[in-house]
C-alpha cells in the first residue's frame, strides 16, 4: 500500500476573501496538532491528533461563518483522496484536501461553476450587464 505523506488544501480566507493551496506533510502531524493561517493571520484549518490513527479536522467557513468539524478515521487517507470541505449550511464546496494535482483540478473545476453561476446573473468582467 502506497503511503501518500504531502497533502494539499485550498482554502478560501473568511478573512480577506483570497483562496490560497496550503502544503504540508503528514509528518507535520506526528507532532501534534496543525493549524493553517492564511498570509492574513485567520485561521483557516485546525487538524487534531484523536485517539488512535485519527484526526478531527475543523476549517472556518467563508461561506456562512461557522466552524465545521469532519472525523478522519485514519491519518494515512488524509492526503490519498480528494475531500471537499462543503458548507453544512450551504450544501456549497469551501474547499479541498488531497493529493495536489486533485485539489488543482477540483480548483479549476470550482472556478468553471462560479463562472458559470455570474454568468447566469448577468455578471461580465465585474460588471452587471
Amino acid at each position: 500500500m502506497v503511503i501518500f505523506t504531502e497533502v494539499a488544501c485550498a482554502l478560501y480566507c473568511p478573512g480577506c476573501g483570497s483562496l490560497e493551496v496550503y502544503n504540508f506533510s503528514l509528518f507535520t502531524l506526528g507532532r501534534g496538532n496543525f493549524q493553517i493561517r492564511c498570509p492574513c493571520g485567520c485561521v483557516l484549518l485546525d487538524i487534531e491528533r484523536q485517539k488512535g490513527k485519527g484526526f478531527g479536522v475543523q476549517f472556518n467557513c467563508i461561506i456562512c461563518g461557522a466552524r465545521h468539524c469532519w472525523p478522519f478515521p485514519r491519518w494515512d487517507r488524509l492526503g490519498a483522496e480528494l475531500f471537499t470541505f462543503f458548507c453544512e449550511d450551504m450544501g456549497l464546496e469551501a474547499g479541498f484536501m488531497g493529493p495536489r494535482p486533485l485539489v488543482q483540478q477540483a480548483m479549476k473545476q470550482l472556478d468553471r461553476t462560479l463562472a458559470e453561476i455570474a454568468a447566469d446573473l448577468g455578471l461580465l468582467d465585474g460588471r452587471w450587464i
